[in-house]
C-alpha cells in the first residue's frame, strides 16, 4: 500500500516499508505480530511516517518509537526529528525492503495508553517535500501566474508527479545539475525545440550518432516531451561530448558549455536549413568604438555577441548595481581617453581626449543575460561569490539601448575597424563548480537552507533583495513596459527563463525557474524535481540577506539569479510543436522510443517477477558456504527450499527433510525469522516478511525439532567466563528470546545450554550495550527492551557472588581484556624447495645456520638473520587460535 497523499517527487525513488507492531507480544504470548507493508517517498520526514504509521496502528505518535533493523545494527526514529527517511538510514533502491519493528515506550503510561480513534487526514497535510526556495508571504513584483494557484491553495513545496505539472525531470549523473538547468531551459524555448525537431539526422553526411550532438539533444528532447517516466538520463548526449564517466564529474561552466554546444550545433547544421539557426536566434550586434571629443570623428567596428556579460559590481567597488537595467547601462557607458591615454586622431593629427566604448546596434530574439556573481577578493586572495541584490524585470524595454541607423557627420564607416589595443575587453571570467573547497567560507546549502531567514530589523525589505510594496519601482517599471514599449521599438523582451545557482565561488548546486509560454506559469526544474513556484520564490533569486563580516559581498543567502533569458515579445513567437504535429522523421524517431520503452518495460517487469537469494548453510564437508539462486514469484517456499537443496548439492549428505530456510542476517551470524506452516505460501507472501535476500539453510539432527524463530525477538551470542582458568570460553552459544521476556526467563535458557554448574540462581549476567559498555543485568524482572536488548546482542556470563564494585572486579578485567583480544589467521606456505624459492623464502637450515652464527658472536645484518633469532609463538590465549609472529622493521629507519 502506499500513503494517500504522499506524493513522490519526480524520479524519487520509493522506500519499501515494513513494520511490525511487536506490542501485541508484551503480554508474553508467541502469536505472530500485526503487519503493514506501505510505500513512502525517500524524501519523507520521521516526523510524517511515525505519524502516519501510528495512524495505521491507531497509536498516538508520542507513545511508540520505530526501530529500523539493517544488517549492521539498529536505528531508534525519534517522533520529533525532521530528518528524511534516507539520510535516516532507509533504502530506496530498488529491491530494497526496509524493516522496522514497532515499539511502545518504556512508561507505564505509554504501555497502557489506549490506542487512538482513527481519524480523517487532510490530503494537504500529506504533501511532503519542498521546493528548492520555500516561500513567505509578502507582496512582490508581479509575474504573469493565475490567480487561482497561490502558495495558500496549491502545495508548491511538493514534488509533482508528471501527470500533474506535463514535465519530465533530468537525472543529474554526478555534478551535472549546470547541463540540466541549460537543457531544460533550451527544451522551454518553443524557437529552439521547433527548429532542432526540424533537422533531420542523414547517416552519409553526419557522424555515429552515437558522437552527433544534434540528434542526441534531438532524442533527449523526444524524451523530454513524451516519456512516461519522471525522470530521464542525459548519458547519450554527454558522451556525444566526448565526455567519458569521470568528465561529467569535471568543471564545465554553464555559459561556456552553451557555447560549446552552439559550436557543435552550428557545425553540424551547415549546409542545411539550420545552418543560421543560432544567429538568427541568439546573436546580437555592437559596435566597438573609439571617438575623438574635440573634432566628434569616430571609428568602430561591429562585433557580434551570443550572451552579455554583466558585472555585479563596478572593478573596485563595494556597492552592486541595483538592478539589470543598471548593470546595462554601465555596460555602454564610455571610457574617457585622457592624460596619458589620450587617442591619436588621425583627423586632428595629433593625440586627443576620446571616448572609448560599445554600443548596441540590434538584439538578438533570444537575449541571454549572464550576471558575473563571481570575482576574485584580492584582500582574501581567495575566489568569492557576489551574493548582492541585483533585480530584473518581467518585461525588459531595451529599446533606449539601440542607437537608430543614421548618418553621422565626420564618422568613418570602420572599413578598417578599430586598432586591437583599442579594442574593448568585456571578459567572462565567471567560471564555477560543482566540487567543494575549504577554500570559501560559503557553505553550500541543501534545500531546506536554499530560503532567506527571517530578519526582524528595519532593513528587512531591502536584506532580503526583495521589493515587497506593491507599487515598487519594479511593479512600475513592469508596467511602464508593457504599456509603452511596443510604441517605442521592437525591442521588448519577456523573462521566461532564471538559472540560479545556491552555494559559493567554490562550489555549489543549479538549478532553473521556467515559463511555460503556453499557460504562463512558472516552474522549478531541479534535476529529477519539477514543481510549480510562486512569485515569492521568483523575487528570492534577486540576492541580498543579512551583511557578513568576514569578506567583502558575502550575505547569509547564497541562492540568486545566476543567468537570465529574456524573449522577444513580437508576431514571431510561437508555441512548442505539438506530438501530432511531428515531422515525419521526428515521427519515425518517437516510434522506435516508444518501442524502446516498451521493451525495457517488459524486462523490468520481468525481473521484478524474480527474486535473488543469496543462501547460506553450514555444509556438512565444506563448512560454511554460499550460493546464490533466483526464483520465481510464484513458486512456493517448499519449491525454493529444494531448489536450494539441490543447489548446495547436499544430497547424499543430509536429508532435504532435516533442512529449513530461515531469513539470516550474515553480518552478526544470527536468524532472524522461520517460516514454519509456511511451506505452500508464494515468495511474493514470503519477501515481504524479509529484511535482506539473505537466507540460511538450517540443517538439524535427525532426532531433534526445529525450533521456531519468531519476529523481533532478540539473538544472544553468550560467552562463559571461567573464573578459575581466567579465559573466556570461544566460541559462544547463540540463543533467541522474545523482547518481552524477562532476564529470570533469560537466566533459565543460558543455564540449560551450558555443560558447567552454572545455575540461574548463581549466574551473573552481563551485557555489552553501546559503545563497548558493559552492565551487570541485576533484576530478573526486568523485560529484555528494558534492559536495552537489540537485535543482537552479546552477553557474558559466569559462576557468582559478583564483586563489588563491578568496575574493579575480576569478572570486568577478564571480559574487558577478552574485547581487547585481535587474533591474525595466517596461511602458511607450502614448504617444498621449489615453493620457497619462488616466495623467497629461505630455507629453514638457512635460517639455523644464521642463528647459529649469531650465537657464535657474528652480527647479523640482514632481515632474515634478525627474524631467525625470534622464535615463533603460538597464541593460545582465551581461546584465540593464531600465531604471534615478530615485525620486521626495513628501509631507512630500520637501517638507522
Amino acid at each position: 500500500m502506499c500513503f494517500q497523499g504522499m506524493v513522490c517527487a519526480l524520479g524519487e525513488s520509493e522506500a519499501l516499508c515494513i513494520v511490525r507492531d511487536l506490542s501485541t507480544r508484551l503480554d508474553g504470548s508467541t502469536s505472530v505480530a500485526s503487519v503493514v507493508t506501505v510505500k513512502v517517498p525517500g524524501s519523507t520526514t520521521v516526523r510524517d511516517f511515525v505519524h502516519k504509521i501510528a495512524s495505521q496502528f491507531r497509536y498516538e505518535p508520542q507513545n511508540i518509537e520505530l526501530v529500523l533493523s539493517l544488517s549492521t545494527g539498529e536505528i531508534k526514529l525519534k517522533e520529533s526529528s525532521e530528518e528524511t527517511l534516507i539520510s535516516s538510514g532507509v533504502r530506496t533502491d530498488d529491491g530494497s525492503r526496509n524493516s522496522f519493528l514497532l515499539q511502545t515506550l518504556k512508561t507505564a503510561e505509554a504501555r497502557s495508553s489506549p490506542r487512538i480513534k482513527e481519524s480523517k487526514v487532510h490530503e494537504e497535510e500529506l504533501n511532503l517535500g519542498a521546493s528548492a526556495s520555500p516561500t513567505t508571504a509578502g507582496d512582490y513584483p508581479t509575474y504573469h501566474i493565475p490567480s487561482s494557484l497561490s502558495s495558500q491553495e496549491y502545495p508548491y513545496t511538493a514534488g509533482l508527479i508528471k501527470q500533474d505539472t506535463g514535465y519530465v525531470g533530468l537525472v543529474n549523473q554526478a555534478m551535472t545539475c549546470y547541463l540540466n538547468s541549460l537543457l531544460q531551459a533550451l527544451y522551454m524555448t518553443p524557437e529552439f525545440r521547433n527548429a532542432l525537431y526540424k533537422w533531420q539526422y542523414d547517416s552519409q553526411n553526419n557522424s555515429n550518432p552515437a558522437k552527433c550532438i544534434p540528434y542526441q539533444l534531438q532524442r533527449l528532447f523526444l524524451n523530454l516531451q513524451t516519456s512516461s517516466k519522471t525522470a530521464v538520463e542525459t548519458t547519450e548526449l554527454t558522451r556525444s561530448f566526448g565526455w567519458d564517466s569521470s568528465e561529467a564529474w569535471q568543471q564545465h561552466d554553464i555559459q561556456e558549455l552553451c557555447r560549446v554546444m552552439f559550436d557543435a550545433l552550428e557545425h553540424v547544421f551547415k549546409d542545411t536549413k539550420q545552418a543560421d539557426l543560432i544567429d538568427r536566434l541568439y546573436q546580437g550586434k555592437m559596435t566597438d568604438y573609439v571617438k575623438c571629443l574635440e573634432c566628434g570623428k569616430e571609428k568602430s567596428r561591429e562585433d557580434t555577441f551570443l550572451d552579455i556579460p554583466l558585472p555585479v559590481r563596478p572593478f573596485g567597488s563595494t556597492v552592486a548595481y541595483g538592478s539589470v537595467v543598471e548593470a546595462l547601462r554601465a555596460f555602454v557607458q564610455p571610457e574617457t581617453l585622457d592624460g596619458a591615454n589620450q587617442y591619436f586622431c588621425e583627423g586632428c593629427a595629433k593625440k586627443c581626449d576620446a571616448h572609448k566604448g560599445l554600443k548596441f546596434t540590434k538584439f538578438p530574439y533570444l537575449l541571454t543575460l549572464h550576471l558575473k556573481r563571481f570575482d576574485f577578493d584580492y584582500n582574501t586572495m581567495h575566489r568569492i561569490k557576489l551574493n548582492d541584490k541585483v533585480t530584473f524585470p518581467e518585461i525588459l524595454d531595451l529599446n533606449s539601448f539601440v542607437e537608430v541607423a543614421e548618418s553621422r557627420q565626420g564618422q568613418e564607416e570602420g572599413s578598417e575597424g578599430l586598432p586591437d589595443e583599442l579594442t574593448v575587453s568585456k571578459c567572462d571570467d565567471s567560471s564555477t563548480t560543482d566540487s567543494g573547497s575549504a577554500l570559501d567560507d560559503e557553505s553550500c546549502p541543501g534545500p531546506a537552507d536554499m530560503s532567506l531567514p527571517p530578519s526582524h530589523d528595519n532593513n528587512q525589505e531591502d536584506d532580503e533583495g526583495i521589493d515587497v510594496s506593491g507599487s515598487g519601482p519594479n511593479h512600475h517599471e513592469n508596467e511602464k513596459n508593457r504599456r509603452h514599449g511596443l510604441r517605442k521599438g521592437p525591442y521588448l523582451y519577456e523573462l521566461f527563463s532564471i538559472m540560479i545557482h545556491s552555494g559559493s565561488a567554490s562550489g555549489g548546486h543549479y538549478y532553473a525557474y521556467i515559463k511555460d509560454f503556453s499557460n504562463g506559469e512558472w516552474f522549478c526544474f531541479n534535476d529529477t524535481s519539477v514543481s510549480r513556484i510562486t512569485n515569492d520564490d521568483i523575487a528570492k533569486t534577486y540576492g541580498g540577506g543579512a551583511l557578513r563580516g568576514y569578506y567583502s559581498g558575502a550575505y547569509s543567502s547564497s541562492t540568486n539569479a545566476y543567468m537570465l533569458m529574456y524573449r522577444q515579445i513580437n508576431d514571431d513567437n510561437c508555441d512548442a510543436i505539438k506530438v501530432q504535429d511531428f515531422p515525419p522523421h521526428i515521427k519515425e524517431l518517437y516510434n522506435e522510443l516508444k518501442e524502446k520503452q516498451e521493451t525495457d518495460r517488459r524486462i523490468k517487469e520481468r525481473h521484478s517477477e524474480i527474486t535473488k537469494l543469496k543462501v547460506y548453510c553450514e555444509h556438512p564437508s565444506k563448512g560454511m558456504t554460499d550460493v546464490k539462486i533466483y526464483v520465481h514469484n510464484d513458486t512456493t517456499f517448499a519449491e525454493v527450499t529444494s531448489q536450494a537443496f539441490d543447489a548446495l548439492k547436499l544430497g547424499g549428505l543430509v536429508a532435504q527433510a532435516d533442512c529449513r530456510l530461515v531469513s539470516y542476517n550474515p553480518h552478526q551470524e544470527s536468524i532472524e525469522v522461520s517460516f514454519d506452516g509456511r511451506e505452500q505460501d508464494i515468495m511474493s507472501e514470503i519477501i515481504v516478511d524479509l529484511k535482506t535476500d539473505d537466507m540460511l539453510l538450517e540443517i538439524k539432527n535427525p532426532d531433534d525439532e526445529f525450533e521456531v524463530y519468531q519476529p523481533g525477538d532478540v539473538s544472544v551470542k553468550v560467552y562463559y567466563v571461567d573464573m578459575e582458568k581466567e579465559e573466556v570460553e570461544s566460541p559462544p552459544i547463540l540463543l533467541r528470546s522474545p523482547l518481552c521476556s524477562s532476564v529470570g526467563n533469560l537466566k533459565d535458557i543460558v543455564a540449560m545450554n551450558f555443560h558447567v554448574n552454572l545455575k540461574s540462581s548463581n549466574m551473573v549476567c552481563v551485557i555489552e550495550k553501546y559503545c563497548n559498555e558493559l552492565h551487570v543485568l541485576e533484576d530478573e524482572s526486568s523485560n529484555l527492551q528494558e534492559c536495552g536488548f537489540s537485535t543482537s546482542n552479546k552477553m557474558y556470563v559466569s559462576i557468582g557472588p559478583l564483586e563489588k564494585p563491578f568496575l574493579n572486579s575480576k569478572l570486568h578485567m577478564l571480559i574487558d581484556r577478552f574485547e581487547h583480544v585481535i587474533t591474525l589467521h595466517l596461511t602458511l606456505p607450502e614448504t617444498d624447495p621449489d615453493t620457497l624459492a619462488r616466495m623467497s623464502i629461505p630455507s629453514l637450515s638457512a635460517v639455523q645456520a644464521a642463528a647459529a652464527a649469531k650465537q657464535a658472536g657474528d652480527s647479523a645484518t640482514t632481515p632474515v638473520e634478525k627474524v631467525a633469532a625470534e622464535p615463533v609463538v603460538v597464541n593460545k590465549a582465551c581461546g584465540a587460535r593464531g600465531l604471534m609472529l615478530p615485525l620486521i622493521l626495513t628501509g631507512a629507519g630500520a637501517a638507522a
